[in-house]
């Protein structure tokens, strides 16, 4: 915070501050200072990769994707261009249920090595409620939310739970509108949430 004082707009004490940030678990925070430096250092691979993360953090999935599919054509660092790779995997078996399916092998070798995988961690999610193991993926997305609390997507698919039940239509309806401050123009939410309201 010190050099930002005192050099507010160098890319790199942002980039810096927005990683720090985001390591202590102000999501917002960095995700506004990383937006700062890709402004001013625009395209360099390790802010992007950053700002995925943290953009991820909050739910904003494309954005998210779009800079990581940069971090991934940029070819530079082998480490983050894997990484990249395996998260651009990931985060696009929440739009097709038959790649999720085919992905589970994937999903449970990646949780093995890494418990705290998000991406992860919401594939096997989706996979328990398509189950009807209800119970099991309510708490894979609450511990989603405990790490990232503003996670946009675990508070929709969350909410979509608890509104199967009666005793738990409150919590439900208090996540949707939680997640429709992101996922304005999302229609299953915004179906969700009227049925809620309702």
């Amino acid at each position: 915070q010190k050099p930002r004082e005192l050099a507010p707009p160098d890319p790199q004490i942002a980039a810096i501050a927005g990683k720090v940030a985001f390591q202590s678990g102000n999501s917002s925070w960095s995700y506004s200072l990383l937006q700062e430096g890709a402004r001013q250092r625009q395209n360099d691979p390790s802010i992007l990769y950053d700002l995925a993360w943290a953009a991820y953090s909050l739910g904003k999935v494309n954005e998210a994707r779009d800079a990581m599919q940069k971090v991934f054509a940029s070819n530079i660092d082998s480490v983050q261009v894997a990484d990249a790779k395996k998260f651009l995997a990931f985060t696009a078996l929440d739009a097709s249920q038959k790649d999720l399916i085919a992905a589970e092998a994937d999903v449970q070798k990646e949780l093995k090595s890494n418990r705290q995988y998000v991406p992860a961690l919401m594939a096997q999610a989706a996979l328990e409620a398509d189950r009807s193991q209800f119970k099991p993926a309510a708490e894979t997305y609450n511990n989603i939310l405990r790490r990232w609390p503003e996670f946009a997507p675990a508070q929709k698919r969350l909410a979509a739970l608890y509104a199967r039940d009666p005793s738990t239509v409150a919590a439900a309806y208090d996540l949707a509108t939680k997640a429709r401050k992101t996922l304005m123009d999302d229609p299953e939410l915004a179906q969700l949430l009227g049925q809620l309201s309702y």
